[in-house]
């Protein structure tokens, strides 16, 4: 007898397990993830272009952030406490987030755009998935950062990288 959750998974290991319904949804999950990576109408998906794609759209809102963070700032730091206060100074104000906000989501549609072209099909999915990319390197980014940006801000970025990314691939137009 199949054990309930576990319908078409001949896999062992997962049998054995104490909380097969929870394992089982890793399972579909990681079926399905691989089967949208791995398959599209031609048969192949583009890691290399998704990197590439990451690689672009990360270095991109580094400098974004960077540059729009010049206007805003008054005259360089002497110290580290000044420093520090200006980066809180910055992530307070809402005008400063709102202008970084629309600029990291361009630069996550230009990694979409750059993965699709790197690609040469299917441009949305490319597009999509380095989105996903793109949001993982970011939370590593903002865990290992001492900075602290409003909830509001996060949940909007964290919300539109992928639908931004995606719209540089089909902007693409592969």
């Amino acid at each position: 007898m199949k054990e309930p959750g576990l319908e078409g998974c001949d896999d062992p290991h997962l049998r054995k397990k104490r909380k097969p319904v929870i394992l089982a949804r890793s399972w579909i999950a990681s079926k399905v993830a691989r089967e949208a990576l791995m398959s599209d109408e031609n048969g192949s998906f583009g890691l290399g272009a998704v990197i590439k794609g990451t690689i672009v759209g990360g270095i991109a809102s580094i400098i974004e952030s960077m540059v729009v963070a010049i206007p805003f700032m008054r005259g360089a730091p002497r110290s580290q406490a000044e420093a520090e206060a200006m980066a809180k100074a910055l992530m307070s104000s809402p005008s400063y987030l709102m202008t970084d906000l629309g600029g990291s989501l361009l630069c996550m549609a230009i990694g979409g755009y750059v993965a699709a072209g790197s690609a040469g099909h299917s441009g949305v999915k490319h597009g999509a998935v380095t989105g996903v990319l793109l949001m993982g390197v970011i939370a590593l980014t903002a865990a290992l950062s001492s900075q602290h940006t409003p909830g509001w801000y996060t949940a909007a970025v964290f919300l539109l990288i992928v639908p931004a990314a995606a719209v540089g691939g089909m902007l693409r137009g592969v």
